[in-house]
C-alpha cells in the first residue's frame, strides 16, 4: 500500500523550478485569506508568532522559507498568486 502524500501545495520562488516549502490545502487557503490586507511576508509571520492570531506551525514554516530567502519585505499578494 502506498503512503498518501499529505502535502498538496508547493511554494516556489519567482522564476525558480524547485519548491522551497510545501503545505496542505487548508494552510494554503488560510494564507490566501490573511494576505488580503496588503501585509508583507514578515508582517504575516509576526501576526502568527504574536497573540494576534492562532499559531499555525505549517504556515510559519512556509513564511520562514520566504523570509530566509530574502523575500520578507515584499507584499504577500505579489508572491502568493
Amino acid at each position: 500500500m502506498k503512503s498518501r502524500n499529505t502535502h498538496d501545495v508547493y511554494f516556489y520562488l519567482p522564476h525558480r523550478k524547485k519548491p522551497i516549502a510545501h503545505s496542505t490545502l487548508g494552510t494554503n487557503f488560510l494564507l490566501r485569506l490573511i494576505m488580503q490586507d496588503g501585509s508583507t511576508v514578515q508582517q504575516l509571520r509576526d501576526k502568527f508568532t504574536g497573540k494576534e492570531l492562532v499559531r499555525n506551525p505549517e504556515l510559519e514554516t512556509v513564511l520562514d522559507a520566504y523570509i530566509n530567502k530574502g523575500f520578507g519585505h515584499l507584499v504577500a499578494k505579489e508572491i502568493f498568486r
